[in-house]
C-alpha cells in the first residue's frame, strides 16, 4: 500500500497512520486517527475504513469482523462524529 501512495508529503503521515495503534479510548483514538486521517491524502474511503479497523485494538477488531458476518453487511462507521472521509 506504501508503494501505491508515494507522495512524499504525506507518506509520513500515511506510514504514523498505519501504525496507530488504538492505546486508550475509542473515543481518544477517533480524534488520534483523524489527526493523522486529514494529512493523508488520496486514498480511497474503503482503504481509511480498512486502516482505521487494523488500528484498534486486537478485541474490538475481532468484534468488528464478527459483526461483519452476522451481518452480512460492509463495514459503516456507527460512532457518531467519525470522519473517515
Amino acid at each position: 500500500m506504501i508503494a501505491h501512495y508515494e507522495d512524499k508529503n504525506s507518506n509520513t503521515f500515511f506510514i504514523e497512520l498505519i501504525n496507530l495503534k488504538q492505546k486508550g479510548s475509542i473515543v481518544e483514538h477517533i480524534e488520534d486517527f483523524q489527526k493523522l486521517n486529514i494529512r493523508v491524502i488520496d486514498i480511497p474511503k474503503e482503504h481509511r475504513i480498512d486502516v482505521f479497523i487494523r488500528t484498534l485494538k486486537d478485541n474490538i477488531i475481532h468484534d468488528v469482523h464478527v459483526w461483519q458476518l452476522l451481518m452480512g453487511l460492509n463495514f459503516i462507521p456507527i460512532v457518531k462524529g467519525i470522519s473517515l472521509v
